[in-house]
């Protein structure tokens, strides 16, 4: 296969995961299930050209996300280090984070303004966290246009919930 756009789709079609509802804490919960394996994910304050860092440890891995960035950009940045789990990505030696590291293997993955990891690899991850805010923001603006939602708090218990759909 050819196509990364396309493989990555695929590969985000096998997770199995409604985008429709998604969350990132649901979504975390989501990927521990199916790799058995425990992700914590925590804010942290990172250096100004670090956006986050991906810590392979024996019994969890351990994701760090700049909590002084755009939530946008905080959510891009775990999807993108959560891509490595997902794709397999092997981690690589950490020495340019030793405050995070104390206590864990240094190995893993940094995300930063200056790539430190493989292009492709990198150019992978960013694909499939790319791919993952696109699904959920059409699939929202879908649930949005098809399903009613009140703009009118008052209004809400009467009509969130009805379908637009012509009745058959």
């Amino acid at each position: 296969m050819n196509d990364p756009l396309r493989r990555m789709n695929d590969i985000v079609d096998a997770l199995a995961y409604d985008l429709v509802h998604f969350n990132l804490p649901d979504f975390v919960d989501a990927l521990q299930h199916q790799r058995q394996r425990r992700i914590q994910v925590t804010g942290w304050s990172l250096s100004d050209d670090l956006f986050g860092v991906w810590i392979t440890a024996v019994s969890a891995d351990y994701i760090f996300y700049d909590q002084t960035r755009h939530p946008v950009h905080q959510t891009h940045v775990v999807l993108h280090l959560l891509a490595h789990l997902v794709l397999d990505h092997p981690p690589y030696p950490l020495t340019a984070v030793p405050t995070l590291t104390v206590d864990v293997p240094n190995t893993g993955r940094l995300y930063a303004a200056v790539p430190h990891d493989d292009d492709t690899q990198t150019a992978d991850a960013n694909r499939f966290a790319a791919v993952v805010q696109q699904r959920v923001l059409t699939a929202r603006r879908f649930d949005e246009l098809y399903r009613g939602r009140s703009s009118v708090p008052s209004f809400r218990p009467y009509v969130d919930g009805l379908s637009l759909e012509a009745s058959r």
